[in-house]
């Protein structure tokens, strides 16, 4: 699975470069050729997971396997008047808890190749969409109620994704972005500890064992273009 995600990058930068070479007489010299971008993210993922009571006999519901709180670094480099390539590094975590009863979080490592068209353009502003895929890296389930530890830690696991962006521009190449991002990944798990000691998957619950990443997130950020 990480063999053909490679592949999938490496085809994109090749990608890239053929075309920087290919249609660099469309381009103005003026025309912004790489970007670098932090982006903030928060979301919600669309699966619940019903872990039963806490002590106030309140469902424990957990919607972790996508979604939560994170931020992201991005490479991009324009490959045509309207088109983008970007590569990003990130992480992200949805956490759940109420003291002294439960704690529940998810977190993994997400890198990401995605192509962004600009739809439309404005004296000011453009909206961009765009697919992409990418790698959820070292994903791993922490749960504990009631003093029950369950940690699950899962494969990596390759994602597809898909985005919406409104960017405004500024002056000196700088700009503002504010963006959806839908994505679809699903975990498999791979060892399973219970209270620190090691588990049969058989064990554990088969919703957990293929565990759902899918989700969205609102993304700000800030882009500096070169």
């Amino acid at each position: 699975m990480k063999s053909k995600i490679k592949i999938l990058f490496s085809i994109l930068i090749v990608f890239s470069l053929f075309s920087t070479n290919s249609f660099a007489a469309e381009r103005n010299n003026d025309d912004k050729w790489f970007k670098i971008a932090l982006d903030g993210m928060v979301g919600v993922g669309f699966e619940e997971y019903d872990f039963g009571k806490d002590a106030h006999n309140d469902d424990i519901e957990f919607y972790g396997g996508g979604g939560g709180v994170g931020g992201q670094l991005t490479l991009g480099l324009c490959l045509l008047d309207r088109l983008d390539l970007d590569i990003s590094a990130g992480y992200q975590k949805y956490n759940d808890e109420l003291e002294h009863h439960y704690d529940i979080s998810f977190r993994r490592f997400i890198y990401q190749a995605t192509l962004k068209y600009e739809l439309a353009r404005f004296d000011s502003s453009n909206i961009k969409i765009g697919i992409g895929a990418g790698i959820y890296g070292e994903p791993r389930l922490n749960k504990v109620i009631e003093g029950n530890q369950q940690y699950i830690e899962y494969d990596d696991a390759v994602g597809y994704h898909a985005v919406v962006e409104y960017e405004i521009l500024f002056e000196d190449n700088w700009a503002v972005t504010f963006g959806l991002k839908g994505y679809t990944v699903e975990y498999e798990a791979e060892k399973y500890t219970q209270n620190s000691t090691q588990t049969s998957l058989s064990s554990l619950d088969s919703k957990l064992r293929d565990f759902n990443g899918d989700g969205i997130d609102l993304l700000v950020g800030v882009v500096r273009y070169f």
